[in-house]
């Protein structure tokens, strides 16, 4: 692997070469490299100044412009960046601050009702307040502004980067520490998707996400100028995208759909841009219209985890035939992605298993979780800890990844292995149906049961019962519904990932 520096440093380092070159844009804001670097290094020193250093960090920021600078000057001066999940409940909120043991919080106007309630909490000795005022914080331009200067920190492999809690679709979020290396390794990647000096890269994923993390820091580092809509929703997205002509979107599958079914949408107006998705699963049709709708530029597929280990890319326009796959392990993973049974066996070829996986981009672990990080790792012959993804999937004979659904959406029914997504792909090639999650509920019978939850075009009147018929009549005997029910929507998370368990807790309160 050639040399590469951390992303921290590259904003020093471009604001030398190229001051007046846009680094980051919102709306009508730009934010030239020369600013950014400024701008951070009066917060780094600010942190310095009082001792805040080597100390988590939490973020309740809905500004990308504020957000960057934060997690920059954080880094700057050896802290780690936590962003909190500005969808959490204040309750959950709470949680996660006292589980990240952050000594300091900043908060933007929109977040105030909930950094209300958070700057009670005693283990935090700065509150800061961004673009507005709060009894007992101090404002930002007045903390940052000390006149003092940034002391250059030598940057650690293994010091802490971010500290990122999961989405908690399965249950109580985890939080997931990443050291700097973690970010550093990521950025070959993002060289293999074209990104350079001249790139302008739009980001829609959610700020707190890793994904959007991930693609903010590569840029960063890279040297391209990152765009961010004014707001997430789709027409947002796409007066950005006509407004500033991005060479790679960075998104998630439902956003995109979002900006299909948008009536600003133009297949003629849409630029040349490599449209890049994680984060969710993104089913075959999705993919087909996607090219069909937006064929300039290309379209990516990514598969992997906040945890890191197993991760493949999916070039979708140069695999038509390969659609329902998740594509191939990196060059860097050839070997290290695996499929393996309930006892840790490997599996041949096109067998469903748990999909398993080592790298260099790995967290270090769970915060405080020792027993739960090391449950998450698999040891081949050698003593090599791979990282456990909870994703069941097979490969095929030309090395693509197809995935059957999360190891918790499989269930037993009647001694037989049903996985969720088998069952959605057939619910979603109904004419009606547009989206599709099962769950398996309990059942005196066959142990667990397959229930379906279905969305449906708004012009059409499906019924629950047709649908349901038309399911079953495709499906193996083992794998037929129980029930299924039309809704308006699922429930996701900012990454468009189906919260099953809010539908499960539905489900079994109504049978």
């Amino acid at each position: 692997m050639p040399v590469l520096e951390y992303f921290q440093e590259s904003v020093r380092r471009h604001a030398q070469s190229r001051p007046n070159t846009s680094a980051v844009r919102s709306g009508s804001t730009m934010v030239t490299w020369s600013e950014l670097d400024v701008h951070t290094d009066k917060l780094a020193a600010a942190f310095q100044a009082i001792g805040i250093q080597n100390q988590r960090i939490a973020v309740l920021l809905e500004e990308p412009i504020a957000y960057v600078q934060v997690l920059i000057g954080a880094l700057k001066a050896a802290n780690c960046f936590v962003p909190l999940p500005l969808m959490a409940t204040d309750a959950a909120l709470a949680r996660m601050l006292k589980d990240s043991g952050s000594s300091c919080l900043l908060f933007s106007e929109s977040q105030r009702e909930s950094a209300t309630k958070l700057i009670a909490l005693e283990q935090l000795t700065l509150k800061i307040s961004v673009g507005c005022e709060l009894s007992g914080c101090v404002p930002y331009d007045e903390f940052s502004d000390t006149g003092r200067e940034c002391k250059r920190l030598e940057i650690k492999a293994t010091g802490e980067c971010n500290l990122i809690y999961s989405s908690g679709t399965t249950g109580t979020p985890k939080g997931i520490l990443l050291e700097n290396k973690y970010r550093l390794y990521q950025i070959p990647n993002w060289h293999a998707f074209g990104v350079n000096l001249e790139s302008r890269v739009m980001v829609t994923a959610s700020l707190y996400s890793n994904w959007a993390l991930t693609a903010i820091c590569a840029t960063l580092n890279i040297g391209g100028t990152l765009i961010f809509p004014k707001n997430l929703d789709a027409e947002s997205s796409l007066e950005a995208c006509f407004d500033t002509s991005p060479t790679h979107l960075v998104t998630v599958p439902i956003q995109l759909n979002r900006m299909f079914g948008s009536k600003l949408f133009s297949s003629g107006k849409m630029m040349k841009t490599l449209k890049i998705c994680a984060g969710s699963p993104f089913p075959a049709p999705d993919k087909v219209r996607a090219m069909a709708n937006w064929p300039r530029g290309g379209l990516v597929d990514l598969y992997g985890s906040t945890e890191g280990g197993a991760r493949t890319v999916l070039f979708a326009h140069e695999n038509p035939d390969k659609l329902g796959s998740v594509g191939r392990p990196w060059s860097d993973m050839e070997g290290s992605v695996r499929i393996i049974d309930d006892a840790g066996k490997e599996v041949p070829t096109g067998q469903n298993g748990e999909i398993v996986g080592f790298s260099t981009v790995q967290m270090k672990e769970y915060a405080n979780l020792p027993d739960v990080t090391n449950s998450i790792y698999w040891l081949d012959h050698s003593g090599t800890k791979y990282i456990r993804s909870g994703d069941i999937g097979r490969f095929d004979s030309d090395g693509f990844l197809y995935l059957s659904g999360r190891k918790k959406d499989m269930f037993i029914s009647g001694g037989f292995n049903i996985y969720a997504n088998d069952l959605e792909d057939v619910l979603r090639d109904h004419p009606h149906v547009v989206e599709a999650a099962v769950i398996g509920i309990p059942s005196d019978r066959w142990g667990e049961s397959p229930y379906a939850y279905v969305v449906t075009q708004q012009e059409v009147s499906a019924k629950a019962e047709d649908i349901l018929a038309w399911a079953n009549e495709r499906l193996g005997k083992a794998q037929r519904l129980i029930g299924l029910t039309v809704c308006p929507d699922l429930p996701r998370n900012s990454l468009g990932k189906v919260v099953k368990h809010a539908l499960r807790e539905n489900c079994e309160g109504d049978l």
